[in-house]
């Protein structure tokens, strides 16, 4: 009995025969016309501009473009939002692996086009062999954590250190970062700005 009521109830819904208005009640599509021309519905039911939504339950919108200010450096580089890589990437060049207190470093630069950082040296918190299909064998990368700032939160996250000078963007920015506080919106760049 209680399937067939909802099945019937579902029809007419999809129909457009019936309305579930916010107080709580079925109604004819004909007076839910007249409910949502109402100012109170109006005032009630006003949504933010799409444009203005930086944030959805304590994570950031991200877009298919992003600010990445590097607290280390006080920098603000361009990044590029990418879920499909699992980890983040970092254009570094002028690597240098070196021992420091009985643990592996790494010593090297960010460059964003033309531009070099300061150095930076930070502890490799492990390594990834990254496979393409121009090198077989693929190629042995460090990864570092770095405390960056995107928007308003800041947060600490892995990077593995590649040579991007080939691509239009120094930092890849991946789901090591996304799973933990970020949703993204591709159809827009530059939700939280710089």
């Amino acid at each position: 009995m209680c399937k067939k009521y909802y099945k019937v109830l579902l029809l007419l819904l999809v129909t457009g025969i019936l309305v579930y208005s916010e107080a709580s009640q079925w109604i004819h599509p004909a007076q839910a016309e007249n409910v949502m021309k109402s100012d109170s519905f109006k005032t009630r039911n006003s949504l933010p501009d799409i444009e203005e939504i930086k944030e959805v339950q304590g994570r950031l919108i991200l877009g298919q473009k992003e600010w990445v200010s590097f607290l280390d450096l006080e920098q603000s580089y361009r990044a590029r939002v990418d879920t499909g890589a699992a980890t983040s990437s970092l254009n570094a060049a002028e690597q240098k692996i070196f021992i420091h207190n009985g643990k592996k470093w790494v010593r090297f630069r960010v460059r964003d086009k033309d531009r070099l950082s300061e150095e930076l040296s930070l502890p490799v918190k492990r390594w990834v062999r990254i496979k393409q299909v121009s090198n077989e064998r693929g190629s042995r990368r460090p990864v570092i954590e770095a405390r960056i700032r995107i928007g308003d939160r800041v947060a600490e996250t892995e990077f593995t250190l590649a040579d991007r000078s080939h691509l239009s963007f120094p930092i890849l920015i991946g789901r090591s970062y996304i799973r933990n506080y970020a949703l993204v919106d591709v159809s827009r760049s530059y939700i939280q700005g710089k």
